[in-house]
């Protein structure tokens, strides 16, 4: 309304009703609204997108714990709950590379063990199962928690291959002695992370802008999502 260029954070709207509405007001304005759907800029998982995008997946398995420690309570009182604020950058994810596919049949289960995430009726762990029409499964475990640091994975199989993505580590630096290799810790946060893509987020907001060119994320996109 302020005739500003935006960039927001994903989800933009609770509703399909909010999410059109903010579209629409920007084709209106003629300004550009780019999705913060920040693993879009990530180059591993880019990398990993162009691998599988001609070699069908059969299964994905995809790990998003949340990083060492839990949440402050005030964090989580405003993050609207895992879903929206973890496993929705994992749908998106998984739209993407299923060529925003809907899938036939969703299945979910969940957990809460800690005490105070149960008084504020917050979810603790969570396992979605998703199947398509052709009998792809895709499988997404998070957690609030994990003790051991900032876990992000990705495991798919096509017919005759497996591709992985693995947790990023703070150095790449490893010793083995008898037995055993050893290896620095993995991130912690998502800061540490993402520092690169949420770098890579921006530069293409200012490249839309500059060149008018479409956004890589539009609203097909964020409504399956």
């Amino acid at each position: 309304n302020h005739n500003k260029h935006v960039l927001c954070e994903n989800p933009i709207g609770n509703t399909e009703e909010e999410i059109n509405q903010c579209f629409e007001l920007a084709e209106e304005k003629n300004l550009k609204l780019l999705i913060g759907s920040h693993r879009r800029f990530d180059k591993e998982y880019n990398l990993l997108y162009d691998k599988i995008k001609y070699d069908k997946p059969k299964t994905i398995h995809m790990i998003t714990k949340d990083h060492l420690g839990m949440p402050s309570i005030e964090y989580l009182r405003t993050s609207n709950g895992i879903i929206e604020d973890i496993i929705s950058h994992d749908i998106d994810i998984v739209n993407w590379y299923m060529n925003n596919r809907i899938p036939v049949k969703v299945i979910a289960f969940s957990y809460t063990h800690i005490d105070y995430l149960l008084e504020e009726n917050e979810i603790e762990g969570i396992e979605i199962m998703l199947q398509y029409d052709d009998g792809e499964i895709v499988n997404l475990n998070s957690s609030r928690n994990a003790f051991y640091g900032y876990d992000q994975k990705v495991e798919i199989c096509t017919s005759n291959k497996v591709y992985k993505l693995v947790n990023r580590r703070e150095k790449l630096n490893q010793h083995y002695t008898e037995g055993m290799i050893h290896h620095s810790h993995i991130t912690d946060n998502v800061p540490q992370r993402y520092k690169e893509t949420y770098t890579n987020e921006h530069k293409m907001f200012s490249d839309i802008i500059k060149n008018k060119k479409d956004a890589p994320i539009n609203k097909a996109d964020i409504l399956l999502t």
